[in-house]
């Protein structure tokens, strides 16, 4: 269970935004980690993109972030398919097999 002790704020700079956040301790890795990945994929879209506003490179970076959830999502879900599929394939070769 967390405490208050366990939470702590950050500033988040994004861009040339700053983004307040209260964070438990043991993730503020993380979400440094996930600051570096963001700003370096805003600079490459800056950079690709230098007639887009920057609220329009965050929308597309958004979106190209979304996407790469839901991959994932369909990934874990075809795991879990295949994993129980293979269960079900033991388990019908083994009431043959008697």
């Amino acid at each position: 269970m967390n405490n208050i002790e366990d939470k702590f704020e950050i500033t988040v700079p994004i861009s040339e935004w700053q983004l307040r956040l209260k964070i438990n301790r043991a993730d503020e890795l993380m979400y440094r980690d996930a600051q570096k990945v963001l700003n370096q994929n805003l600079a490459k879209s800056f950079n690709n993109n230098p007639k887009k506003s920057r609220e329009e490179c965050l929308m597309m970076l958004a979106y190209q972030f979304a996407i790469e959830l839901v991959k994932e999502k369909y990934r874990q879900d075809d795991s879990v398919l295949t994993s129980k599929i293979k269960e079900l394939s033991s388990e019908i070769d083994n009431l043959l097999a008697e």
